[in-house]
């Protein structure tokens, strides 16, 4: 994947994801191709940091559509690519971090992003 597919839908995205109500419509219909091109990122091991930004906004925008399944999801993939491409105490890692953290209750998952015991 060149510059140009990551780079098309990072800035596809709207940065006020989460308080732009009116780019919400922009949102649903980028998402296909949003995920077209973070698989293909993963499949060539290219653009890793683009795809972890834009599986963070597809993140953020499914966690303002109430599809917190969905949203955990692709946090949840913008962790790991974020961790394997900065390693594990870069700012972007922490800030998917939080961003995972944010939907676990929503999804009953109170143990939290790092946990890896299992619930009671």
């Amino acid at each position: 994947m060149g510059r140009e597919g990551g780079g098309f839908a990072s800035y596809a995205y709207p940065r006020d994801i989460q308080t732009n109500v009116a780019g919400w419509p922009r949102c649903a219909q980028l998402l296909p191709h949003a995920l077209a091109v973070t698989e293909r990122a993963e499949s060539l091991q290219a653009g890793m940091e683009q795809a972890a930004e834009v599986l963070n906004s597809v993140g953020l925008h499914l966690l303002v559509m109430a599809q917190f399944v969905g949203a955990k999801a692709h946090f949840q993939r913008a962790l790991g690519i974020a961790e394997a491409a900065f390693g594990p105490d870069h700012p972007n890692v922490s800030i998917r971090v939080n961003n995972l953290g944010s939907v676990l209750p929503l999804v009953g998952d109170c143990r939290g992003p790092g946990s890896t015991t299992s619930a009671p």
